[in-house]
């Protein structure tokens, strides 16, 4: 699975737009996800005005439980998302559309450490300007040192990621 979850990649200056598009999806989502989704929110460096970012807006979805029924499937696929299983991540199903505007979709379960760790890292950024330079300039950094695959950068920001989630932990 991993293969076809890699992809190239590039990181960009905040886009002003990506709330927008996030809440525009929103709602198509809202109408598949409907009584199965707790909550669903944006996340990801696209959530945190200023941050540079992959221009790819994260969409976190949290459920009561990770079984999705095939007409809940097939309404994703009619969207152009495409499956990926958990790619990677136990305890995730994820979906992407690529196309004009490009979507990740994390579907988790709400109120578990995903969902949870997700959130304080977004908010965190939200509200630490430092940590945002920083997190930005390391994506800067990855993409000019070659880190260019979805793969190979996010292994390069790993160990960042591990800290930053601990100070998020700390701070909430």
């Amino acid at each position: 699975m991993n293969q076809v979850v890699d992809e190239k990649i590039t990181v960009v200056d905040y886009n002003p737009k990506w709330p927008a598009f996030f809440n525009a999806e929103k709602l198509k989502l809202q109408k598949i996800f409907g009584p199965v989704s707790q909550k669903i929110e944006h996340f990801g460096s696209t959530a945190t005005q200023g941050m540079s970012a992959k221009p790819i807006v994260d969409i976190l979805i949290g459920a009561n439980n990770l079984e999705l029924d095939k007409t809940i499937r097939n309404a994703l696929k009619a969207l152009d998302y495409e499956y990926l299983g958990e790619a990677g991540i136990a305890g995730r199903i994820a979906f992407r559309k690529r196309g004009k505007q490009n979507f990740n979709l994390a579907l988790v379960k709400y109120g578990g450490d995903l969902w949870i760790n997700n959130i304080l890292i977004r908010d965190f950024l939200q509200k630490n300007e430092l940590y945002r330079k920083k997190y930005s300039e390391l994506k800067i950094q990855a993409i000019q040192a070659g880190y260019n695959t979805l793969l190979t950068y996010s292994k390069h920001k790993n160990s960042f990621m591990k800290r930053l989630l601990e100070k998020a932990k700390q701070n909430k």
